[in-house]
């Protein structure tokens, strides 16, 4: 793939709507012609990790300011996510579809969420430079992927279920890593 091509501009949000509408899986193959050539499925996922960390950068002063409060602050980080990814969720949905042709397309797409999720992670002190440091942040990308599920079928605008169910595992790995960080 040539540098020129990935550094075409592209309409990000009608090529989500696109894929909502024609589906990932025969993307760009099925989708309707128009005045310039649709980009490839690496610029759209690349295109959807720019907006995605855009939206986690612009977040990331108010999670900062919670201070020391760690679960808090992956509470916020995890929903800042969903947050933007409900902005394009049509056409995250049909990423997430499984093809069973091609299984690993839809974990393409989580590993580029957990990388993401990575930079939150990283802004708020979690690293793997322990044994407990690598625990919880393999443990937060545990929840994270798990999330992953609820939020395809959380239909509530606020995005209800999936912050009750981030709530409740944060809570969950909190309780566990206190035995720990205490000893």
């Amino acid at each position: 793939m040539s540098k020129e091509k990935m550094d075409s501009p592209f309409d990000f949000q009608a090529v989500m709507s696109a894929i909502a509408l024609h589906g990932w899986h025969g993307y760009p193959h099925m989708m309707p012609p128009g005045d310039a050539p649709w980009p490839s499925k690496e610029e759209v996922m690349q295109g959807l990790k720019n907006e995605l960390q855009k939206h986690l950068k612009e977040n990331l002063p108010d999670i900062l300011a919670l201070g020391e409060n760690r679960k808090e602050q992956l509470l916020e980080i995890c929903m800042t996510l969903f947050e933007g990814m409900q902005t394009h969720r049509g056409g995250i949905l049909r990423m997430m579809d499984l093809d069973i042709k091609h299984p690993q397309k839809p974990l393409s797409l989580l590993c580029t969420l957990n990388h993401i999720l990575d930079e939150g992670l990283n802004a708020v002190g979690i690293q793997q430079n322990s044994i407990l440091g690598a625990l919880r942040y393999h443990g937060v990308h545990v929840i994270f992927s798990l999330a992953c599920h609820t939020w395809r079928s959380d239909t509530t605008l606020d995005m209800e279920k999936t912050h009750l169910f981030l709530d409740q595992q944060l809570s969950k790995g909190a309780s566990f890593m206190a035995r720990y960080d205490e000893g």
